[in-house]
């Protein structure tokens, strides 16, 4: 679920920072996420 909330944010066009801070997720986390998810989108 915080995946999801991560990638909608990130959509909305949020920088991968204030998202880490909005979710008090690492920005590592962030990332890990967000890179997953543009890696799928290639597919």
């Amino acid at each position: 679920m915080s995946n999801d909330m991560i990638l909608k944010l990130y959509e909305q066009g949020l920088s991968k920072v204030e998202i880490a801070k909005q979710l008090g997720r690492g920005l590592g986390e962030v990332n890990l996420v967000i890179e997953l998810y543009k890696g799928d989108e290639n597919l």
